[in-house]
C-alpha cells in the first residue's frame, strides 16, 4: 500500500477516483435479463445505422465464473472458446473475413458481413454486449509542433517548468523526496519521439553510457514495421503528455514534467489524433504484458459506446496492481465544463488539466 500511493504522489496529480463497481458477473436473474435486453437494443442500433456489411463489431464476452482463479489470458481463453468456434466455421463459409481477440478487456473484435450470423453471435449467451467499432480521439493538449524539437527552454533558474510549480510537484520532490524514481510509466498515446534532449534519460530503453535505445519498449500499433517513433507531427501529442509526465533534460534545465525521476514505455495507438477502439484494446494487452507501474490514457471515445471494453481492460490492470490513469478533459479557468462521465470502475485516477 505504501508503494502504491509513493506512485501516486509521485506523479503529483490531481485525480477524482470513481466509487462504483463492473458488472462482471451475471448477478441475479433480473441484472441477467437486462443485460439481455440491453445487448438486444444495441444489435438493432447497429442494425439501422447500417444496413448492409461489412460490419465492423466488438464483442464483449461474459467471464467465465472461475476467471479469478485463472491468469487473465487463461480466463479470456476459456471465455471465449466457444464463440472462436462459430466464428472458424463462419470464415470457412465466408461469413466473417477475420476476427481478433484481446484477453485484458476478454473481447472480440469481429468483420462481418451475414445478418443472420450476427444475430446468432450476438444471441449467444458468453456474449455479454455487441457493439460497432467506435472512434477514440486523443484529448486536446492544445500543443503545437514545437513538441517535435522540444519546445523552448524554461527561463528560470532553477529550470522549472510554470505548470509544474502550479500543481507544486516540485513542492512533492522537495518535502517527501519523491519524483517518480522506480517508477515505470506506460503511455498509451500516439508515439512519444524519446530521442529529444528533454525525455531520452526517460526512455525505459535508453542506455546512457552507450547513446543506444532498446526499442522493444515501444510498440507501434497503427505502423506495425516501424520500431521506432518518428520525429513528426504523427506523435506530437504522445510527445507532449510524455513531457508533461516526467520531462527533464537536466538538474536545472528544461524540468517540466512533474515525475522526472519516472521512466516510461510507449504504445503508439493513435495517429494525427484518431484511431479506433480496437487498437486500444490491442494496445491494452501489451501494456499488461510489459507491467509497468502505471498506465497513462490521454484520450477517449469520439462516438462509440465502448466504454465497457475499456473498463473490463482497465479492470484487468488493476488486478495485475497495475494502476490505470485516465484523462477527463481539458478546459479554460474561466469556463470548466467538464462531463466526467467516469469508467464505471473503482481505483481509476481522473486527472483534469486547467
Amino acid at each position: 500500500m505504501k508503494k502504491l500511493w509513493k506512485q501516486v504522489l509521485s506523479l503529483g496529480l490531481v485525480a477524482v477516483l470513481s466509487c462504483s463497481s463492473l458488472p462482471f458477473g451475471l448477478g441475479s436473474g433480473i441484472a441477467y435479463a437486462a443485460q439481455e435486453n440491453a445487448k438486444s437494443n444495441h444489435l438493432d442500433e447497429i442494425l439501422k445505422k447500417q444496413s448492409s456489411g461489412p460490419y465492423d463489431l466488438l464483442l464483449l464476452i461474459r467471464q467465465d465464473k472461475n476467471a479469478d482463479d485463472m491468469s487473465a489470458q487463461k480466463a479470456a481463453a476459456v471465455a471465449q472458446n466457444d464463440i472462436k468456434e462459430m466464428l472458424d466455421r463462419a470464415l470457412e463459409q465466408g461469413k466473417v473475413s477475420s476476427y481478433e481477440s484481446f484477453f485484458s478487456s476478454n473481447s472480440i473484435h469481429v468483420i462481418a458481413s451475414d445478418i443472420d450470423f450476427i444475430r446468432q453471435l450476438a444471441a449467444h449467451p458468453s456474449v455479454e454486449d455487441i457493439a460497432l467499432n467506435g472512434k477514440v480521439s486523443a484529448v486536446d493538449t492544445s500543443s503545437s509542433s514545437s513538441a517535435q524539437n522540444g519546445g523552448d527552454a524554461i527561463d528560470s533558474a532553477d529550470g522549472i517548468d510554470w505548470g509544474v510549480k502550479m500543481v507544486r510537484a516540485n513542492s512533492v520532490w522537495d518535502e517527501f523526496h519523491l519524483d517518480g524514481s522506480g517508477v515505470t510509466i506506460g503511455i498509451i498515446d500516439t508515439g512519444v519521439n524519446y530521442k529529444l534532449p528533454v525525455l531520452r534519460n526517460a526512455y525505459k530503453g535508453y542506455d546512457a553510457a552507450k547513446g543506444t535505445y532498446d526499442t522493444k519498449y515501444y510498440k507501434d500499433f497503427i505502423d506495425p514495421d516501424k520500431v521506432e517513433p518518428a520525429a513528426s507531427s504523427e506523435n506530437t501529442h504522445g510527445t507532449h503528455v510524455a513531457g508533461t509526465i516526467l520531462g527533464k533534460e537536466g538538474d536545472s534545465l528544461n524540468r517540466i514534467g512533474v515525475a522526472p525521476g519516472a521512466k516510461f514505455i510507449n504504445a503508439r495507438a493513435i495517429s494525427e489524433g484518431m484511431t479506433s477502439s480496437d487498437v486500444i484494446l490491442r494496445a491494452g494487452d501489451w501494456m499488461y504484458s510489459m507491467h509497468p507501474d502505471i498506465i497513462n490514457n490521454s484520450w477517449a471515445g469520439a462516438s462509440n459506446n465502448n466504454d465497457e471494453w475499456f473498463a473490463r481492460m482497465a479492470q484487468t490492470w488493476q488486478d495485475a496492481g497495475i494502476i490505470a490513469v485516465f484523462a477527463a478533459g481539458n478546459a479554460e479557468i474561466q469556463i470548466v465544463k467538464v462531463d466526467l462521465a467516469p469508467l464505471p470502475i473503482q481505483q481509476i485516477f481522473w486527472m483534469l488539466s486547467l
